[in-house]
C-alpha cells in the first residue's frame, strides 16, 4: 500500500439504543405520558433506561406544544404527514433560533429526518437538543425529576434510593 492509505479494522460498532424500544408499544413514544415500559429490562443499564424515559417525558411535552401545528388542518392531509409538518416547523424555527444565537445567517439548517428520529424516540437526544427545545418552546418541557422513581419504570424504579455520603 503507497503512501496515503490506511488500513481500517473491523470492529463491532455498539448500535446506538432506540428509547422507543423499551416500551410495550414504541409508537407510544413521546405521545403517551404513562406508557407501559417491557417488562424485563433487567439487563439494560439503569442510565440507558433513565435516559429513555427522560427523553420520552421531555419528548411528550415537546409534542403537546406541536400540537398546535398539528390541529392547523391542510386538506387531504394524513397523522403523518401532519406530524412531518410539524417537525419541519420545528426544525424551522430550531435553524432561526440557531442564527439569531450565533449572528451568523448561514449556520446549517437543522436536520428535520435526524430531529423526527429523535422525537419518536429512534435515536437518542443530547443535553444540548433538550436545552435547545427548552429555549424555543419555553423552560416547561423539561421534566423536573423528584427522584429516581421518576426516571426508572416499573420494579427498577426502587433500585437505587441510597444516598450518597461521605462515606461512599
Amino acid at each position: 500500500m503507497g503512501a496515503g492509505w490506511r488500513v481500517l479494522r473491523s470492529e463491532a460498532v455498539p448500535t446506538p439504543f432506540q428509547p422507543a424500544s423499551f416500551l410495550l408499544d414504541p409508537d407510544e413514544f413521546g405521545i403517551v405520558p404513562d406508557a407501559a415500559w417491557k417488562p424485563g429490562l433487567d439487563d439494560v443499564p439503569a442510565a440507558q433506561l433513565a435516559l429513555a424515559r427522560y427523553q420520552h417525558l421531555v419528548v411528550c411535552e415537546v409534542n403537546r406544544k406541536l400540537d398546535a401545528v398539528r390541529s392547523v388542518a391542510v386538506d387531504g392531509e394524513d397523522a403523518y404527514t401532519r406530524d412531518r409538518r410539524a417537525a419541519s416547523t420545528f426544525a424551522a424555527r430550531l435553524t432561526q433560533a440557531a442564527r439569531a444565537n450565533a449572528g451568523a445567517v448561514d449556520a446549517a439548517p437543522v436536520d428535520t429526518t435526524a430531529l423526527r428520529k429523535k422525537l419518536r424516540g429512534q435515536t437518542t437526544f443530547t443535553l444540548e437538543d433538550a436545552v435547545t427545545w427548552a429555549l424555543e418552546l419555553g423552560t416547561d418541557i423539561l421534566v423536573e425529576v423528584i427522584g429516581s422513581h421518576e426516571l426508572l419504570p416499573g420494579d427498577r424504579a426502587f433500585i437505587r434510593t441510597g444516598e450518597i455520603s461521605s462515606d461512599d
